[in-house]
């Protein structure tokens, strides 16, 4: 009998030991998928999945909208799980350590300067002040000046807001200015500023010099440690984006994009893809598309190389989908 009670006990403790381990030491269980997104174009990548939601995902999903400049730095401390985000910016922290790779690619250009003023085209604005948000407009706006050999005065700032702002005031006092917007920013502009018009558009400079019909701007990264132990979640995610262009092309889902954000708590004050005014036309300038890490490995190899000044990507930035 004691022999018994001492096997029964002995099960007991290897039992609780097991379980105290396993709710103790199991860092990896995750209940929830934290999908990040930077308010304005990227955020249309999402709109079908944000609405609609994801069926083969068998976790939450919680959407977190966040400033341009932020997005980096949240993908690389981890809070992200799967991030939209510039191609150019994810391939620079991956460069500094961010365990992160690149699953598909999801906006394929959507830059344009507008202003008003008499410049008509990137000749025309030699010499002159152009306002750009850091980043992808910044490096791309020095490429395309570098290769036309054309000097002008790039001025930074915060966001592309403060852009329209600065365009709203000089149409009121009848000066010039240009800045660099993407949509749905563009089409706020010209909401507000009749006489805003379109400079230079970013794409069509990109396909005279480069030969290429667009190029990979954003795309959708997975935190490589959530993709080792979620692998079928992290595919079902990006798998689930590819319908996502033909569906956010449509007036009723450009509307059911907006209603499901503030569903979420988000308003018009706290996000430009409520706030902005977003129509048919808005999306067609965004260049949405669906093109998986192994199909759009070389493109962005090309692109990070012009944007970073010729940084270099190994094939472990790019994601192995497991069918």
């Amino acid at each position: 009998m004691k022999k018994i009670l001492t096997v029964l006990l002995s099960f007991v403790v290897l039992s609780f030991g097991a379980l105290f381990f396993t709710a103790c030491g199991n860092d990896n269980a995750k209940d929830t998928l934290d999908v990040y997104l930077p308010d304005g174009t990227p955020g249309l990548a999402l709109a079908e999945a944000i609405t609609e939601g994801v069926d083969e995902v068998d976790m939450e999903i919680k959407y977190h909208i966040v400033n341009a400049s932020e997005i980096g730095g949240l993908v690389s401390n981890g809070s992200a799980d799967l991030a939209i985000m510039p191609t150019n910016a994810a391939a620079t922290i991956y460069k500094s350590g961010a365990k992160i790779q690149l699953m598909s690619s999801n906006v394929f250009g959507n830059l344009f300067i507008v202003g008003v003023g008499e410049a008509d085209s990137l000749a025309d604005l030699a010499g002159k002040t152009v306002y750009v948000t850091v980043g992808t407009t910044s490096a791309m706006l020095e490429y395309l000046c570098s290769e036309n050999e054309i000097e002008l005065n790039a001025t930074p700032v915060d966001d592309g807001k403060e852009i329209i702002a600065k365009i709203v005031t000089a149409n009121a006092q009848g000066e010039e200015c240009y800045g660099v917007l993407g949509e749905p920013q563009v089409t706020a502009c010209k909401k507000q500023v009749s006489s805003a018009k379109t400079v230079v558009d970013f794409q069509a400079e990109w396909k005279t010099l480069t030969g290429g019909d667009s190029y990979p701007q954003a795309s959708l990264v997975v935190n490589t440690d959530f993709a080792k132990n979620n692998a079928k979640v992290a595919e079902a995610f990006a798998n689930s984006l590819a319908t996502n262009a033909e569906w956010i092309a449509k007036t009723e889902n450009i509307a059911a994009l907006k209603t499901a954000l503030q569903e979420m708590g988000y308003t018009s004050d706290t996000s430009a893809l409520i706030s902005a005014p977003i129509t048919t036309t808005t999306v067609e300038n965004c260049n949405l598309g669906f093109v998986k890490s192994d199909a759009v490995k070389a493109s962005v190899k090309e692109y990070v190389s012009v944007m970073n000044k010729g940084q270099q990507l190994d094939d472990k930035f790019f994601y192995t989908y497991s069918a």
